[in-house]
């Protein structure tokens, strides 16, 4: 994942917003957490070099649902690389899928 910030941003800060978007956005859909960190609308990055556009209202629905079907999620990070006005991020999410896809006929299933 792939994070453009103020290249006068300094690495405490950098390590907070990115607790933030982890630890409060993903993890919990704060939306008070994505107002103060996040410009609205923002560009989020997909995988291939493609951007999407989305205001927060949209993200914050995306976020819900992809919780109903994934609970007790967990993130640990893994590297932070920082070159302002970059930081990339490797990270681990750990969840427990509670859905009712035919894969696993309804069942639990802890994912990493």
């Amino acid at each position: 994942m792939v994070f453009n910030l103020s290249s006068t941003v300094a690495e405490e800060e950098t390590m907070a917003w990115i607790d933030a978007w982890f630890l409060e956005i993903w993890t919990n859909a704060s939306s008070a957490s994505l107002s103060a960190n996040v410009t609205d609308p923002f560009i989020f990055h997909l995988p291939g070099g493609r951007r999407q556009q989305i205001s927060h209202e949209s993200y914050l629905t995306y976020l819900q649902l992809w919780r109903q079907k994934f609970k007790s999620l967990t993130f640990s990070i893994a590297d932070v690389i920082s070159q302002p006005p970059l930081t990339v991020v490797r990270y681990r999410c750990q969840a427990q899928y509670q859905g009712a896809g035919s894969v696993f006929r309804g069942r639990s299933k802890s994912f990493k």
